[in-house]
């Protein structure tokens, strides 16, 4: 009878455990490139950088929030994000993904135009590989604005940050054709809900695997 008891209660043990797994909350940190004295790029229209992104950022809280994922914003204001408390951020809130966003903008070439995905060279590489191999997918071609491909770039410091994390470059401020899109309700919509789409592809095939 002790030894039936015993197993029952290990059992019961795996199950809860694995339940927990199951049901962990799952956290995304979203840092909205620039702020505060840090403006970013200026459209030749006078929008900036900063007010871009964090209008985005905060789409894609609100997307993400209603898909039931928790949602942690480097800043929800115009203030400036210090870039080296990226890591000790993620470690507070536990974070499983780090999503930045941030405006292309090339003064020299107007007709340089498209998506770009940054992820890091080390550390999570399955997980990096992964995460921008959806956002590939989900970006390609939405809203008419093409995906320049999925790159890594060592000097964005990505690696420091422990959690698979994607730096997004969504579109040229200095291309009329993106920003036609860009500045757009619509268009922040469909962009942000690609991003989400992507994410949660990612969340489902770690689950699965």
């Amino acid at each position: 009878m002790k030894k039936i008891l015993i197993a029952f209660a290990f059992l019961m043990g795996a199950f809860f455990m694995a339940n927990a797994k199951t049901n962990k909350e799952f956290v995304i940190v979203i840092q909205a490139g620039h702020g505060g004295a840090e403006a970013g790029a200026k459209a030749a229209d006078g929008t900036l950088e900063k007010e871009l992104t964090l209008a985005y950022a905060k789409e894609l809280q609100k997307l993400a929030s209603e898909n039931n994922f928790r949602i942690v914003m480097c800043r929800e204001d115009d203030t400036f994000f210090d870039l080296s408390q990226r890591p000790d951020f993620a470690k507070q809130y536990k974070a499983d993904l780090f999503i930045i966003l941030h405006f292309n903008m090339d003064a020299a070439n107007a007709g340089k135009r498209g998506f770009e995905c940054f992820v890091a060279t080390q550390g999570n590489v399955m997980e990096n590989k992964v995460l921008g191999k959806f956002m590939g997918a989900e970006l390609h071609n939405t809203a008419g604005i093409k995906f320049n491909g999925v790159n890594t770039h060592n000097m964005l410091n990505l690696s420091l940050i422990s959690v698979p994390v994607a730096l997004l470059n969504l579109g040229y401020m200095s291309s009329e054709s993106d920003m036609a899109v860009i500045k757009t309700e619509e268009g922040k919509k469909e962009i942000c809900q690609k991003i989400l789409n992507a994410i949660i592809r990612y969340k489902a095939h770690f689950e699965a695997n």
